[in-house]
């Protein structure tokens, strides 16, 4: 037998190579203290120069965790247990023996049988922590945040906290695509890194602010969700998928919304001096369609610059269908006449934004260079046909509008929040909007045709700063701004306005629990171009509404008092406000020729408001939720034309019953009390929505989080509020209701999809490592 003795030694040369790739690593986990071995604990192996997870598990009774280690590769351990403090080390040989230090702090912590606080008070911050909502590995963005103390969705999108709208901002900068709820149900939940709201109105952005921070430096690798819902009434699907990377990331997300809707809307106008009344009984059908692409990304150029960007596109199409019958009687005589609308309205905008972040090398100071650049357009074409008839209508007509606008905004914004005593922000921004708007009217062959044209510059200098000694936070803010407006159509003018916005409070933390504050803030709210637009649009049967180029600024004065309590098993919250308005904008209504009821937009003289609110978030029995929101004013209103004083508010509820980790129902419901006059008179109805659901939760072949939800809800102002209008005058009174669908039953799905590189998708994150651990690594 001839023996080959170089392929012997090829094959032992590969055999040694196999073996020293590929071999047994052992690490012993004991008690720092005592020296013994600590059993279960868990352990995640980091590849450093993969960046994925390699494996997980616990160690055995000896304390002894194994695993394949391959290559000259450098591993991270992540150690965790029960009493013990999270160690992450570096793996430098086998048969390592890693000791863990005592948590007594933990233990403690363990013990307590009361769940955790979601809210906590950080002088004029409330912070949220997330984790704290049952389920939320299972919930979107959106759905959390209604769930949590003082915060509501309202159904238009809007985030309110006891019915004041929340400015939205993501890491501490607006942003074009993440600006309500719906957006925001494409941001995995895992992804936050925090939510705070700022109690005191600033300088910089008016009133209360949410602000979303991202923990991109953790949340590695693939991520995504699909929503689907849906009921006799709407589909609303939604995708999206992110990558995030330490050095670069991306989001994209898609929607589609469709929706139809039925109303019955009656109006009465009682002519007094004529002596005679109008009766008109509508049947609205309406038809939407809508959707949405958005795509961000962000590129770190090192840990101190880096650079974001937004797109997105939003096309929509809606058609509204009206028939009316118009009943008018003078004494014994009686007229009835039909009439048929039809609108037509459809949409396109886009939205780009560039932006650009340098932190500093103290944590907290950070220069913002933001800008962006938005083109909303909009082409609307309405027939109104009347039959032949005596009664108070305006003639058959062709109404078409088109809309094109633009706006591009430059701002810079200086933080300085490293001192925990004293914090500023300080930032300059430009705005440039050009209005372009084409409007006809053919009403029997007779066509009017009104362009308008505005180019409108704003541009502001802004200065917040927070003080804080021992208990007390002093917040100050002056904001000063300088607009114009130049008309080159329907005529050609110019206005100039300059505002000196001041606010200021003072945060006093009772203790932990309790926070007091006083505030009072200025905003300057500017009139839209729909209300500058002075061409004469069809509303319905009898009424008709324009704009005005004359309109001036909204100055916008108010003065609060609040309270906030953290407590074992209840929060509340208390605010009292004062308001007073000059120039409010509003469309105040009158009786024109023929009869016909004009609306044209202009400032009221005065309007003083008086809120209250109250809310309350209790825990019971562990797995009740019971949480209340109630807010009424009273409202003054004075103008050129009539006066008005009026009672108003509303009741928001829900109870929460989490059955067990898989299960749990919810109830809410939201009630609109009358506006009531001092007279006596109501203007307005009550109306009540609600909505009982069911969530079962489970991962969907073992890997993919999912949430099914059944409801039966009400939705009695679908797609709007009850409408009313009152004009008191000599000559008439109006009063228009509307009722809403029936209880119907809506289906929603949501299945979060993770990437292998995700480590652990829960929010305790007990599993996984974080790039912040690996910087000053021990053991």
């Amino acid at each position: 037998m001839t023996i080959n003795y170089l392929s012997a030694f090829k094959l032992i040369c590969i055999f040694l190579l196999l073996s020293s790739c590929v071999y047994a690593q052992d690490v012993t986990i004991l008690d720092s203290a005592k020296k013994l071995p600590v059993a279960g604990a868990t352990i995640s192996v980091l590849n450093q120069t993969t960046g994925k997870i390699e494996k997980q598990g616990a160690t055995s009774v000896a304390g002894v965790f194994t695993f394949d280690r391959s290559g000259d590769n450098v591993f991270y351990l992540s150690v965790t247990a029960t009493g013990y403090k999270k160690a992450v080390v570096k793996l430098t040989a086998n048969n390592q023996t890693v000791l863990l230090v005592p948590d007594t702090k933990q233990l403690k912590e363990v013990n307590i049988s009361a769940p955790k606080s979601p809210i906590k008070f950080n002088g004029n911050i409330l912070e949220y922590d997330i984790s704290q909502v049952p389920n939320a590995d299972y919930l979107n963005l959106s759905d959390i945040i209604d769930h949590l103390p003082f915060l509501q969705v309202s159904d238009d999108g809007a985030i309110k906290m006891m019915g004041e709208t929340l400015t939205i901002l993501i890491d501490n900068k607006p942003n074009i695509i993440y600006k309500d709820a719906q957006s925001l149900k494409a941001i995995p939940p895992q992804a936050i890194d925090k939510i705070e709201v700022t109690l005191t109105p600033t300088a910089r952005n008016g009133g209360k602010t949410l602000n979303i921070t991202l923990k991109r430096d953790y949340f590695l690798g693939w991520n995504g969700s699909v929503d689907i819902g849906g009921s006799r009434l709407t589909f609303t699907p939604l995708a999206s998928v992110s990558y995030w990377r330490k050095k670069f990331g991306f989001d994209a997300s898609a929607n589609y919304g469709y929706n139809i809707s039925s109303a019955t809307n009656n109006t009465n106008i009682d002519y007094v001096q004529q002596q005679s009344t109008l009766n008109s009984n509508d049947e609205v059908q309406r038809r939407g369609k809508q959707g949405n692409f958005n795509f961000s990304s962000f590129y770190n150029i090192n840990e101190f610059d880096s650079f974001d960007l937004q797109f997105s596109i939003s096309p929509s199409r809606n058609n509204s269908t009206t028939n009316s019958t118009i009943i008018t009687q003078t004494g014994a005589t009686q007229d009835m006449s039909f009439s048929a609308i039809d609108n037509n309205l459809s949409t396109l905008s886009y939205g780009v934004s560039l932006n650009y972040t340098h932190k500093y090398l103290k944590p907290g100071n950070v220069f913002y260079l933001l800008t962006s650049f938005r083109n909303p357009t909009s082409n609307r074409d309405q027939l109104l046909i009347n039959s032949a008839g005596n009664g108070s209508m305006l003639e058959n007509n062709l109404y078409t509008n088109s809309i094109n606008n633009t706006e591009s905004t430059f701002e810079a914004i200086l933080q300085q929040n490293s001192n925990k005593k004293f914090r500023y922000t300080i930032g300059s921004k430009l705005i440039i909007r050009d209005n372009k708007s084409n409007n006809t009217l053919d009403t029997n062959n007779v066509i009017a045709i009104t362009p308008f044209t505005m180019k409108q510059l704003v541009s502001s200098t802004y200065l917040d700063d927070d003080w804080s000694v021992k208990k007390f936070t002093v917040h100050t803010g002056l904001r000063f701004d300088y607009n114009t407006n130049n008309y080159t159509e329907p005529v050609l003018s110019k206005q100039e306005f300059t505002n000196f916005t001041p606010n200021i409070s003072l945060t006093y933390n009772i203790d932990p629990a309790n926070l007091l504050m006083l505030t009072y803030g200025r905003r300057v709210t500017r009139p839209g171009a729909y209300a500058l637009i002075p061409a004469v649009t069809p509303v319905n049967t009898y009424q008709q509404s324009s704009g005005s180029e004359n309109l001036n600024n909204q100055i916008n004065n108010n003065w609060g008092i609040q309270h906030y309590g953290n407590y074992k098993l209840v929060r509340l919250g208390f605010n009292f406000n004062y308001s007073r308005i000059r120039g409010l904008i509003r469309e105040i209504s009158t009786l024109g020729n023929e009869d016909i009821i004009q609306s044209v937009s202009t400032n009221v003289n005065l309007y003083e408001s008086y809120t209250a609110g109250f809310s309350a978030d209790f825990t019971l029995l562990k797995r009740f939720r019971f949480s209340l929101s109630s807010n009424y004013s009273y409202l003054v209103q004075t103008s050129g034309i009539y006066s008005n004083k009026l009672w108003s508010g509303y009741l928001s509820d829900r109870v929460s019953y989490q059955v067990d980790k898989q299960n749990s129902f919810d109830l809410s419901a939201l009630a609109y009390s009358p506006n009531i006059t001092l007279q006596g008179v109501d203007q307005g109805m009550a109306y009540l929505n609600w909505n009982l659901s069911y969530g079962h939760y489970f991962d969907w072949m073992k890997k993919f989080p999912t949430a099914i939800r059944i409801s039966v809800l009400n939705p009695d102002h679908y797609n709007g509020l009850p409408g009313y209008s009152t004009i008191n005058s000599p000559s008439f009174t109006l009063r228009s209701d509307t009722k809403r669908s029936n209880p119907i039953i809506g289906l929603s799905i949501r299945v979060q999809i993770k990437g292998k590189q995700l480590g652990n998708r829960t929010f305790n994150k007990t599993k996984s490592i974080q790039n912040n651990d690996l910087s000053s690594p021990g053991g």
